[in-house]
C-alpha cells in the first residue's frame, strides 16, 4: 500500500511514511508544477485559498476541463487516509469539486500536491514508552463550524501518542447553533471511540 514502515522494537516506536508516494505522485504531475519544481507549502489548505473556492461558471468548467482534476485528487486523497491525516479536511473541500472544476480550483489542488511533497518524510509515529495505564489508551477530539445548508465537522481519535483515525467532512443534518454543530460531531467522535473500544 506504498507505506514505509519503521518498527523499532528496542526503541517501542512505529512509524508510518509515504515518502516515495509522494515523490512519485510529483513526477507524474510535474508537467502542471512551476518550472522550478514544487514550491513549499506548510498548510495543504489556507484559509484564503478556501474563500476561492466556489461554484465555477460553466465557461470556467469548460476552459478547465482538459485539467486532470479528478486524477489528481485520488492521488491526494489516498495518502490522507493512511499518513497524512491532517490533510483530510482540504481533501473534504476540494472533493465538493470533482465533477466540476476552474483553473483555480486545479491550481489550489497542486498546492496540495505541494505540500503533501514538501512535508513526505513526516508521518505518523506511535509510541510504545508510555505509563502502564496511559498505554493502548483512546483519546478523542472533536470541533465542528456552524455554516449552511451543513456545518463541516471534524474529529479525530489518537492512542499511543499518534492518531489511528482522522475524518473531517459535512454533517447530515442542518444545526441550528455552534452548540448544535459541535455537539453533533462530539457524538459522532463518540461513536468512534465506542467502535475501537468493542474491537480492542
Amino acid at each position: 500500500v506504498s507505506i514505509q514502515i519503521n518498527h523499532n522494537v528496542e526503541g517501542k516506536t512505529l512509524e508510518l511514511t509515504q515518502e516515495e508516494y509522494w515523490v512519485k505522485a510529483v513526477e507524474r504531475f510535474k508537467d502542471f508544477l512551476p518550472s522550478g519544481g514544487p514550491k513549499q507549502r506548510q498548510v495543504p489548505l489556507s484559509p484564503a485559498d478556501e474563500k476561492l473556492l466556489v461554484e465555477p461558471s460553466e465557461e470556467e468548467a469548460k476552459e478547465a476541463s482538459h485539467l486532470p482534476y479528478p486524477n489528481l485528487l485520488g492521488v491526494c486523497q489516498y495518502p490522507s487516509a493512511y499518513t497524512r491525516l491532517e490533510m483530510r479536511y482540504a481533501m473534504s473541500i476540494l472533493s465538493r469539486f470533482r465533477t466540476k472544476w476552474g483553473k483555480k480550483h486545479f491550481e489550489l489542488l497542486v498546492k496540495t500536491l505541494e505540500y503533501g511533497y514538501a512535508t513526505r518524510k513526516m508521518g505518523l509515529r506511535y509510541d510504545g514508552n508510555m505509563e502502564k495505564d496511559k498505554a493502548n489508551v483512546l483519546e478523542g477530539f472533536a470541533d465542528s463550524s456552524l455554516s449552511l445548508p451543513r456545518s463541516q465537522g471534524c474529529r479525530l481519535v489518537m492512542m499511543n501518542r499518534a492518531a489511528i483515525s482522522f475524518t473531517s467532512k459535512r454533517h447530515t443534518t442542518t444545526d441550528d447553533s455552534t452548540a448544535a454543530a459541535e455537539l453533533t460531531e462530539q457524538y459522532l467522535c463518540a461513536c468512534d471511540v465506542e467502535g475501537y473500544r468493542n474491537l480492542m
